[in-house]
């Protein structure tokens, strides 16, 4: 192992051995079982897909000091796709780069810890006329070189020297664990700040240090001094209602808050009470969350169900609700999806900013999807182009847009507000 290696392994031995016998053996018996699924996934066995938290599955062969699953997956198909579009591999911010065991390492030691949680949500009138960037999981700093530099520089000079949008909101993920240094260094300086202002979202990453990094920091700053310190916002004006909600702060520690929730533990949830007081109002609403109303094959999720709750029967919500989100590391958008109340949600994922990715098979096999970034870093196979998104609000007309690193419009729509 590589002395970087070493160290890691051994602060995550340590961490582990400070948690409760009953904690560790419930860690380690969800590392193991991420690491098994990877291997059966790159050796090809029927019915396998991979692990949902892939980038950790390196743990479990160094922690048992046995053989590496990077050298398994090497051996057996290096740089091979999994379902969701991650790569096989140990290059920076792919599935295998030993730097995700930061975030493990992160989770590991701070057992479920939050920093407060603020509630006095900003409530802002932007201009009938605007533009927004919209990125997800843009948080990786500039890991490229000066001759080829990472999607996620490309992105940033584009938005920031190309199209100065009047807002930028970032949808979440600093990697590789949110704490304050990763979300000042890789995120803070650099971010593509819009020129009237800027916002950003909670995430599972952010939360693996209890969020800290993002309320402490990010949030403190005047960049985002907008959100007064809190993690769900409105932005508004005669039509549109742009709505960020904080789907990471109440998500299950022991699911590595990988699945978003609007819920407290009481069962309450005032970002769902917010949500529903900006729906009373009637004007189209456009969400923008980290977390994932469908799945990657397009299945409605448990956060879509909360949603629907606080939307079905109010003005905003017998109107169609388009949803940006990240989290999931694919440029796709979907087909409606009506909710059991009845609410028409269309998904957008947008969450393709920075992390290296590649075609998904659950994004081509889906019939759900309407369209999937494909265009190649370089040639007709390996990574896929980071990007990002616009919307251009125009009275009651909006542009809809995908960007790739390049600045080219890799998919276009354009709607009216339905009236009341």
């Amino acid at each position: 192992m590589s002395n970087t290696t070493e160290t890691i392994t051994a602060r995550l031995r340590e961490a582990l051995s400070r948690r409760s016998a009953e904690d560790r053996a419930r860690i380690e018996a969800k590392l193991e079982h991420a690491h098994h699924q990877v291997l059966q996934a790159v050796q090809g066995v029927p019915g396998s897909r991979g692990s949902e938290i892939a980038e950790f599955s390196r743990a479990h062969g160094l922690l048992q000091r046995g053989r590496d699953l990077l050298a398994d997956v090497e051996d057996a198909i290096g740089g091979t796709p999994d379902p969701q579009g991650g790569i096989y591999r140990d290059g920076t911010y792919e599935l295998l780069d030993v730097g995700w065991l930061e975030a493990l390492l992160t989770w590991v030691e701070n057992a479920g810890e939050r920093a407060p949680f603020g509630t006095r949500p900003a409530t802002i009138e932007i201009p009938n006329d605007i533009d927004v960037a919209v990125l997800g999981d843009w948080g990786t700093g500039d890991f490229g070189t000066p001759q080829a530099p990472s999607g996620s520089t490309l992105i940033r000079q584009y938005v920031s020297q190309t199209l100065r949008p009047a807002i930028t909101i970032h949808l979440g993920d600093v990697y590789f664990t949110g704490t304050e240094d990763n979300e000042r260094t890789k995120f803070l300086d650099i971010f593509p700040a819009g020129r009237t202002g800027s916002y950003t979202l909670n995430s599972n990453h952010e939360m693996y240090p209890g969020a800290r990094g993002y309320f402490d920091v990010a949030l403190a700053s005047s960049t985002f001094g907008g959100q007064q310190g809190t993690s769900y916002f409105c932005l508004h004006n005669d039509d549109w209602a742009l709505v960020g909600l904080d789907t990471a702060y109440y998500a299950d520690y022991w699911d590595m808050y990988m699945a978003g929730t609007l819920r407290d533990p009481s069962g309450g949830s005032v970002q769902l009470d917010f949500l529903r007081e900006v729906a009373s109002s009637g004007r189209q609403i456009i969400l923008l969350s980290h977390h994932n109303p469908v799945s990657l094959p397009g299945e409605p999720t448990a956060l879509l169900a909360q949603v629907d709750e606080a939307l079905a029967g109010t003005p905003s919500g017998a109107k169609p609700v388009i949803w940006y989100y990240g989290h999931l590391h694919n440029g796709a958008v979907y087909e409606d999806v009506v909710s059991p109340g009845g609410v028409t949600i269309r998904p957008r994922l947008s969450g393709h900013a920075a992390v290296p990715y590649t075609v998904a098979t659950d994004l081509t096999k889906s019939k759900k999807v309407r369209w999937l970034e494909r265009a190649y870093v370089s040639g007709h196979h390996g990574p896929v182009r980071n990007g990002f998104s616009t919307l251009d609000l125009s009275g009651s007309k909006l542009r809809e847009r995908m960007l790739d690193q390049t600045g080219h419009v890799s998919w276009e729509e354009s709607s009216v507000a339905k009236s009341s």
